[in-house]
């Protein structure tokens, strides 16, 4: 998950309060200097929890490293690093949801962009003064946690019927190739409407919400040009 847009617009306040969710303080979300080699490690040491990353800074995002990070962590795959000495091989195991906020621009490659839930705030969609109550009651914050026990109530095969709903609904709304951007954005909204079974909050219109986000973000896919499209456009540039 990636939150994108301008400084102030709530997006360390969200991650923040998806954090709490899992009971685990704000004192987990970590400052965006690290490198992309540093996240994966960081991946590995805490393997099964919501790795929370906020403000990360362009160099690591336009990184080869964060492509790879990225890649590997959407499946889980482990890659293998050389031990000092020549003593062999270790496996580096990343399986942790990751959640990143940003300011910068993101990264212009297919592999990435399909492998992720951009969500875009730009002081339009997500008001933080509205919610500004957990910076001033704690216990509120940490309230939350009792979501979670909620949440594992539900049976599982519930749960995976709900998202092959979800699934073919927005398979049926939406043309996406991969089907990968769908499958992404599936999982997300099962979570949201387990959330707001619990809750017991009305959302209005959100069928039609999610299909015009799953849209929005097939599009923005399909007009990511191949490096061969960028070459022959900067060669016409050039040419003019």
């Amino acid at each position: 998950l990636i939150l994108f847009g301008d400084t102030g617009t709530g997006k360390s306040t969200l991650v923040t309060v998806g954090l709490a969710i899992f009971g685990l303080s704000k004192e987990a979300m970590t400052s965006g200097g690290s490198t992309a080699k540093s996240n994966e490690y960081f991946c590995a040491k805490y393997n099964c929890c919501n790795i929370a990353i906020d403000d990360i800074k362009a160099e690591t995002l336009m990184s080869s490293n964060f492509t790879a990070l990225i890649k590997g962590i959407y499946k889980g795959i482990p890659r293998t690093k050389m031990l000092s000495y020549g003593k062999g091989v270790e496996y580096i195991h990343t399986c942790s949801p990751l959640a990143y906020s940003t300011n910068e621009a993101l990264p212009d490659l297919k592999e990435v962009i399909n492998r992720l839930n951009v969500i875009e705030i730009f002081g339009k969609v997500f008001k933080a003064d509205k919610f500004n109550y957990h910076e001033f009651n704690k216990q509120n914050l940490d309230e939350l946690s009792l979501i979670l026990p909620e949440l594992l109530k539900f049976p599982i095969e519930k749960v995976m019927g709900l998202y092959e709903i979800i699934f073919e609904k927005l398979q049926k709304q939406v043309e996406d190739t991969q089907k990968r951007i769908i499958n992404n954005i599936a999982y997300a909204y099962t979570g949201a409407l387990l959330l707001k079974h619990i809750s017991e909050i009305e959302i209005e219109n959100l069928d039609e919400k999610v299909i015009e986000f799953a849209k929005k973000q097939v599009e923005r896919y399909e007009n990511i040009q191949t490096p061969v499209d960028k070459v022959l456009n900067e060669i016409l540039i050039l040419n003019k």
